[in-house]
């Protein structure tokens, strides 16, 4: 079996979206911890607040797999992207689903792994932490709890939990 962190995301419907992302994910992997659910601020582009929150599971699927099928969700589920008059990104999301680490593996390409995201955004580190707080990022040579340091004072706001 194959241990993955995943970072969800949704700014429409954003509850119902991140239990349906859930059931989705359900459906090809064992959903082995989940953190809270914290709500964060856009930072790419304009809308309403993101819901966020990270997954651990366990699957069979090869990376490829897991990444098409992540892909796939999110497709199903909903996202648009547009450019307004003033030339700013906005973006709707019923979901956004990102693997941050996927056993050991480290990659370039799509996916990047780990995701830089563990590294940059609040809204990824402090759930990931919530749920691995003993975890090591080997192909970085650190852990969560030093990324964490980092980003003990954040404007998260915890909304509730799966």
């Amino acid at each position: 079996m194959n241990t993955v962190y995943l970072a969800l995301g949704s700014n429409m419907h954003r509850h119902k979206s991140l239990h349906a992302a859930l059931e989705y994910i359900a459906k090809s992997a064992d959903i082995e911890k989940a953190s809270c659910v914290y709500e964060s601020i856009p930072l790419h582009a304009k809308g309403p607040n993101f819901y966020n929150m990270v997954i651990k599971v366990s699957t069979c699927y090869s990376l490829k797999m897991f990444y098409d099928l992540t892909k796939d969700i999110e497709v199903v589920m909903g996202r648009d992207n547009w450019v307004d008059s003033l030339g700013n990104t906005q973006s709707i999301r019923c979901i956004d689903i990102d693997i941050l680490l996927f056993n050991n593996v480290t990659s370039k390409t799509n996916p990047q792994l780990p995701r830089e995201d563990i590294f940059k955004y609040d809204f990824v580190v402090v759930p990931l932490y919530e749920i691995a707080p003993d975890l090591i990022i080997e192909s970085a040579q650190t852990s969560i709890a030093q990324i964490y340091e980092t980003f003990k004072e954040h404007n998260l706001k915890v909304v509730g939990d799966f």
